[in-house]
């Protein structure tokens, strides 16, 4: 705010003394100038003057002189000299001939029979003039005979003229003196005089509350530079007033909003924080403070580093990178996970976002992280069950087959031989169905425990499912036959164990195996191909008479060349035709409308009939015909989705889902061909749901969220197949587009009887619900397992509970009734 009161006293004091003293100046500077013009032109005037009256007095004598200079008679001249420097201002008097130019007569005055000269006159430059005056012939004008010099000094009766215009100068200044102080009087009373009372007034008036309009009441309605300045100032009062209530709303509201955003952030379940570059605490919130187990009143200034001396070095270096790079770039820096262990053993796990804000007029570094231990706990657990038998806690297919990869590619390397065990338990079946599924799951529990025991710690043993085992022995020798024998030597160890009584329930139960041994070395088998030749080897083993073991031989390969044949078919069978779609109805439990339908893939063979797709589809991959084949199931699914979208037999919200090979999915090309596919046969993209494999984004997860993203804006629905059977990263949930996620059977198969996969379809449908995605059961084989996954709160099911995989005909028959 300004000082009102020294505002006032400038205005009533040094306006005044200004107007007095620019008054004044201004007088005495006019005078002045005035008096310098004055005697100067009074100087020229009185020189003038002076010149002429010598000028007439010598011409007087013209004819004189004239008739002297022509009789040579100097007596004449005399007289007539005398009687011109008679005059009181002349000097000096010459009469000069013409011819040679020789003075004739000449007269001087003394210069000091006038006096001294007083005043301004003594200062006058060059007061001595010279005037020249010809003397013509008076018969004939234009003869010269001589001329007549005289010196008149010009002071005569300057002195007189000077006192006569410094007695005007003075008359002058003293009128000037009057108008100033006149100009004052009115200067002040009609201009300082106002001016001072309306500072007054400003010095009284309540700004904040002036409500505008109250100085000046009695110079307001001038219609003059003073009215217009009162009505300036009560505007500007006025916005001032409206600013002031502004700002005071302004500062309510955001100390309103502070102690909203205060009391948000200390209801938030995150850990927030600010520090200043040196890293001392300005700021947390009550989360912060308690989980850092900091003094809730004294933590204000505490270092980063003192209370965090416990966190392990690598999470230190972290936090540390991520500070300096947040700083470098300005920019939100995010740290997906962060491992917290506390001094007292806790482990956390912390999702952290830092960023640079002002915080009251400095630097600092805001961090938001949110506990994310029991989501990575829930996401390990739900990863392991997706890995392990979550019935033996053995290895399951998915994770058997990695390391069975890994075997294979070791002994490529190191030339050690290998072997592959593929058995079942003989007649486990009856044992299951007489005494129930428990006691069935305590034969194998026992089975397990005594494999582990048994088998060598570099060896790899897992259950496929139901009662059928794999063991992987590796490193066996690098000569074959010493391999065999060490193989056949562990192979019956393990047989051994499996012969020996269970005891279960206070019940001893004799269980046998059938084992099939395929070995491997540097060849160039495949996992599935050795699994493939494995299993052969166990079903002859199970046809000599079960409880034994069986090598595979080359003479066992008549299946494997079947497969082999099969896949050169496949080549031709695209072309003959030999390919057709079938489709699987999907419904609502509780509407038992049909809500969509899945598109799925058949081989007719010529002469082998119906090949099953667990086995071509392999062969497709192998052979590189996934692609094209894929293309055509996408082409021919559209068309028949666009004849039941145009027979109007399709509701809102009906989708179709079409099934995509990872090698079709990884082309450049893939988006634009199905975009080209949608436009062909004008159908919405909405009806369309592309079900992809969780392979397919584990192989490249960019390539995966673009060519998602890119045919989401198009309206394609996406899917992701057997959720759960494979790495189930919960982030490809968070980052990908996906609508749908379809329950693999092996868990709805199990529903029943196996709490792990209740407590894994549960987890499921419980996230989907989160993330607002739909949830499809697949493999729904009884109305029992129906039933409990309505419990559980999946409404959307297909399988042969209500209908296998028809064709396009029968299933528009199911539309239209």
């Amino acid at each position: 705010m300004f000082n009102r009161q020294a505002v006032t006293c400038r205005i009533s004091k040094h306006l005044s003394a200004k107007a007095i003293l620019a008054g004044a100046l201004i007088t005495i500077v006019t005078s002045g100038l005035l008096l310098t013009v004055q005697f100067t032109r009074a100087i020229a005037i009185n020189a003038n003057f002076l010149e002429r009256d010598t000028q007439n007095i010598a011409e007087s004598y013209q004819a004189e002189l004239a008739k002297a200079l022509i009789t040579n008679d100097s007596t004449e001249v005399e007289p007539i000299i005398r009687s011109i420097i008679a005059a009181p201002f002349i000097l000096s008097v010459g009469l000069y001939h013409n011819d040679d130019k020789a003075l004739f007569v000449e007269t001087k005055k003394d210069p000091y029979s006038r006096g001294e000269f007083k005043g301004i006159a003594k200062h006058l430059k060059q007061p001595i003039r010279s005037l020249t005056l010809l003397i013509h012939s008076t018969d004939d004008t234009s003869r010269q005979l001589g001329y007549l010099n005289i010196n008149f000094d010009i002071r005569f009766h300057i002195e007189r003229v000077a006192s006569t215009i410094v007695q005007n100068m003075l008359f002058l200044v003293a009128q000037g003196i009057v108008i100033s102080l006149l100009l004052i009087v009115f200067y002040y009373r009609y201009l300082c005089k106002p001016i001072v009372e309306i500072a007054k007034q400003i010095k009284q008036c309540d700004i904040p509350n002036a409500q505008g309009g109250q100085i000046g009441g009695k110079y307001q309605p001038r219609n003059d530079e003073l009215g217009a300045l009162v009505n300036e100032l009560n505007t500007f009062i006025q916005l001032v007033d409206q600013a002031v209530v502004a700002k005071e709303t302004a500062l309510n509201a955001a100390d309103h909003s502070y102690k909203n955003l205060s009391t948000l952030l200390e209801s938030l379940p995150h850990f927030i924080s600010v520090k200043d570059l040196s890293g001392r605490l300005l700021l947390a919130n009550k989360s912060y403070v308690k989980a850092l187990q900091l003094d809730p009143d004294n933590y204000i200034g505490v270092s980063e580093n003192d209370f965090l001396s416990f966190v392990p070095e690598s999470t230190r270096k972290t936090l540390k990178y991520a500070d300096e790079e947040v700083l470098a770039q300005e920019k939100t820096v995010v740290l997906p996970e962060v491992e917290w262990k506390f001094s007292d053993g806790k482990f956390m796990a912390l999702e952290m976002r830092k960023i640079v804000i002002s915080y009251r007029g400095h630097k600092a570094i805001l961090t938001v992280a949110l506990d994310i231990t029991e989501r990575k706990e829930h996401q390990a657990r739900v990863q392991y069950l997706a890995y392990h038998d979550s019935l033996t806690n053995l290895p399951n297919r998915h994770l058997f087959l990695d390391r069975l990869d890994q075997a294979l590619l070791r002994a490529h390397r190191s030339g050690l031989y290998g072997a592959l065990i593929f058995f079942d338990l003989d007649n486990f079946k009856n044992h299951n169905d007489t005494r129930g599924h428990l006691f069935g799951d305590e034969i194998l529990i026992n089975i397990a425990k005594r494999l582990k025991d048994t088998i060598r710690n570099q060896d790899t043993i897992a259950r496929l499912g139901g009662d059928e085992f794999v063991i992987c022995l590796t490193e066996l020798s690098d000569d074959e036959l010493t391999a065999k024998n060490l193989g056949s030597e562990l192979v019956e160890r393990i047989l051994t164990c499996l012969r020996q009584p269970l005891t279960i329930e206070n019940t001893s139960v004799q269980i046998s195996a059938s084992l099939g041994v395929a070995y491997f070395n540097n060849d160039s088998l495949s996992a599935s191909e050795l699994l493939q030749h494995a299993d052969l080897a166990m079903y002859k083993a199970k046809e000599a008479g079960r409880n034994r073991v069986f090598v595979f031989e080359n003479a066992m390969a008549e299946t494997v060349a079947r497969l082999r044949q099969l896949k050169i078919d496949s080549k031709e069978a695209l072309a003959d035709k030999q390919f057709y779609l079938v489709f699987q109805p999907q419904f609502d439990s509780e509407t038992m409308e049909i809500t969509g339908a899945e598109a799925l893939l058949r081989w007719k063979h010529p002469t082998r009939g119906i090949v099953s797709p667990d086995e071509f589809i392999p062969l497709l991959e192998e052979s590189g015909l996934m692609p094209l084949v894929g293309q055509w199931v996408i082409q021919n699914a559209v068309k028949t989705a666009s004849i039941w979208h145009d027979h109007k037999l399709v509701k809102k919200g009906f989708k179709i889902s079409i099934n995509v090979s990872p090698q079709q999915f990884r082309q450049v090309s893939f988006a634009h061909e199905v975009q080209r596919i949608v436009n062909q046969y004008s159908l919405e993209a909405e009806l369309i749901n592309l079900e992809i494999t969780e392979s397919m984004i584990i192989d490249d997860i960019t390539h995966t969220a673009n060519a998602m993203n890119e045919l989401r804006n198009i309206g394609i629905n996406f899917s992701i197949d057997d959720f759960g059977t494979g790495y189930s990263n919960l982030n490809y949930l968070k980052l990908l587009p996906l609508d749908i996620i379809k329950i693999d059977q092996s868990f709805v198969r199990d529903i029943l009887k196996d709490q792990s996969s209740i407590a894994i379809v549960q987890t499921i449908l419980s996230m989907a619900k989160q993330l607002n995605l739909t949830t499809i059961a697949e493999g729904v084989e009884t109305q029992h397992q129906l039933e409990a996954l309505k419990k559980m709160g999946c409404h959307v099911y297909q399988g042969y509970l209500y209908s296998p995989p028809i064709k396009a005909e029968q299933f528009q028959q199911l539309l239209e009734n």
